[in-house]
């Protein structure tokens, strides 16, 4: 990717932030924080990815139990928001609850006209079929009638599987990055990539008047 294509998705992407055209939802759960090749940890490698694509005024949905304790305890009481991210809302249910976050999107007044979902795991579905299912995080992706692009961090085939379905299904782009480097990109610069990659999808900006 030319610096000119970045430096020119950056300014797309802020544009369609400040417009409320992008929502983020985010995985937080506890994974998240182990550390990777190159010291840091997932979620510090998310938070600085998303402001490189442009994507830092976007509102954001976070989900896994204990994100927001690990936020308060990593930036002490200040707001989330000090972290570089404009949190909404949070799903809390233990695991990865992506189905409730999906569903807080879906009950938020101003539809989002593009997603982005950055997870490094799937809900488990539960014995009893239980409401956070892959099946149910499906269903309600469908919900939002809007392109859902999705972004896996990690090597398990079967997750990789799962985001890459909802993606495919919703008419959005897709995207499987790495802890470790690849071809000299870290971590933080392959989700800014795969951010960036996706914004020719975004919707047009209306014209000014």
């Amino acid at each position: 990717m030319s610096n000119k294509l970045a430096v020119y998705d950056r300014d797309y992407a802020r544009a369609l932030s400040k417009d409320g055209e992008t929502l983020l939802l985010l995985d937080f759960s506890g994974s998240m924080y182990e550390r990777h090749s190159g010291g840091k940890t997932r979620y510090e490698c998310l938070v600085e990815s998303i402001k490189v694509a442009g994507l830092g005024d976007c509102p954001a949905i976070t989900f896994g139990e204990g994100g927001m304790r690990h936020l308060f305890r990593m930036h002490g009481d200040r707001l989330p928001k000090h972290a570089g991210l404009n949190i909404v809302a949070e799903a809390q249910e233990p695991g990865t609850p992506m189905s409730e976050a999906i569903d807080l999107a879906l009950r938020r007044r101003r539809r989002p006209k593009v997603v982005f979902l950055i997870s490094d795991g799937e809900p488990l579905d539960s014995p009893d079929g239980g409401w956070d299912s892959k099946q149910s995080a499906f269903e309600r992706a469908l919900k939002l009638k809007c392109p859902v692009n999705t972004v896996f961090i990690g090597d398990d085939p079967e997750a990789e599987a799962f985001m890459g379905a909802i993606a495919r299904a919703t008419g959005g782009y897709f995207q499987n990055v790495k802890d470790r480097p690849i071809q000299g990109r870290s971590l933080t610069d392959q989700l800014a990539d795969a951010m960036s990659a996706a914004l020719p999808a975004l919707p047009a900006l209306p014209a000014r008047t």
